[in-house]
């Protein structure tokens, strides 16, 4: 397939890549924001957490991503006590629920998670978390860039879903490490959905070529845009830590030549 015949319809990628990057979180301001050693397990906790909401409630792993989002761009921006961050993480979750979901848990549920903090807290904290981002929350995550890519690749409705239920496994596994946190959504959508495509038992032969052959003009067409360091740090993680073999992303030979 010809690198013309991946101009966007309606340029929606190319505009996602353009802007991603201003809305992603700084680790190092959370450090600075927060006056202390912000260590993985305290990351790890907050995490932790959010997903325990999102698995009590049937929320979506888009939701668990936006809400870490949120908790991570609020902690740049205010300090609070450690003791405070299930109270951030719950009302976190709560603005991304609203946000995404078609039906949400109320905060007097969300108040008995754990019994640590009241409704009204929760209220006030939504709105300080709002105040404080000044409002600028955006659904910008790896889902959202999975869509637009496998979109973009042409796949027909049951291949892309086929291919997103797969990579889901990935960009979860790399969504919730604190290291990868500022990484481009659209990095960990690439990198996902082209090891889903390699190594998936699930997904047969005729959309595994569709799909590598898809990413491969993409990124070729794309490659001003595309972090490719990060992609070679993600692809490394996931083949240090699970054993994956990852096919290698880089643009192909022509852009080059």
């Amino acid at each position: 397939m010809e690198n013309q015949d991946f101009t966007p319809r309606h340029a929606n990628l190319q505009t996602f890549l353009n802007c991603e990057s201003r809305y992603l979180p700084c680790l190092s301001l959370i450090e600075e924001a927060q006056k202390e050693n912000f260590t993985q397990e305290r990351w790890d906790c907050i995490v932790t957490y959010a997903y325990r909401v999102c698995y009590n409630y049937g929320l979506q792993a888009s939701t668990l991503a936006m809400a870490s989002q949120i908790v991570a761009s609020f902690l740049e921006r205010a300090t609070v006590l450690p003791s405070r961050y299930s109270l951030v993480t719950a009302a976190s979750t709560a603005i991304a629920a609203k946000y995404l979901e078609p039906r949400y848990p109320c905060l007097k549920d969300l108040a008995k998670i754990d019994g640590t903090f009241t409704v009204d807290e929760l209220k006030q904290m939504e709105k300080y978390i709002l105040y404080s981002c000044e409002w600028a929350l955006f659904d910008v995550s790896p889902f959202q860039a999975m869509s637009i890519i496998l979109k973009e690749a042409g796949l027909n409705e049951a291949e892309a879903a086929k291919v997103s239920e797969e990579a889901c496994v990935y960009i979860d596994k790399l969504t919730l490490r604190k290291q990868f946190i500022g990484y481009r959504p659209s990095s960990i959508a690439f990198v996902a959905i082209a090891t889903a495509a390699l190594s998936s038992t699930e997904i047969d032969e005729k959309t595994k070529d569709k799909t590598t052959g898809a990413i491969d003009n993409m990124l070729t067409y794309y490659e001003a845009s595309v972090d490719y360091d990060e992609v070679d740090t993600l692809q490394s993680y996931l083949q240090e830590v699970n054993e994956e073999k990852p096919r290698p992303l880089s643009p192909s030979e022509p852009a080059h030549a």
